[in-house]
């Protein structure tokens, strides 16, 4: 198909079999947790591709929440999956290792 004769009400319809589809579903993920002075619900999972990943981090007694680090891969996805006022993590799709960070600090 050429640019030039689509039209911005062409429609395209494309009958390409998704090839290794079995092949990526069968790949697993894991999910490490190096957390200092806080607990998570679902620490060291293993997830396949494309799986839903949530956790929920306290922080022990006497101690308050510092930083909180979420990489998925090389990807920091803090901002994005985690939530801060209630220590919720949710991807909605995992596609490579996740590394959750974090420290509860003295008050």
């Amino acid at each position: 198909i050429s640019a030039e004769r689509m039209t911005p009400h062409s429609v395209i319809t494309i009958n390409e079999e998704i090839k290794y589809a079995d092949e990526v579903a069968d790949i697993s993920y894991s999910v490490t947790t190096n957390l200092t002075n806080m607990t998570s619900t679902n620490p060291n999972a293993t997830l396949s591709y494309g799986e839903e990943y949530y956790t929920k981090i306290t922080v022990n007694e006497g101690k308050y929440f510092g930083n909180i680090s979420v990489k998925m891969g090389t990807k920091d996805i803090t901002s994005e999956v985690y939530n801060a006022s209630t220590g919720e993590i949710l991807i909605k799709r995992v596609y490579d290792n996740i590394v959750v960070t974090g420290a509860g600090l003295n008050y």
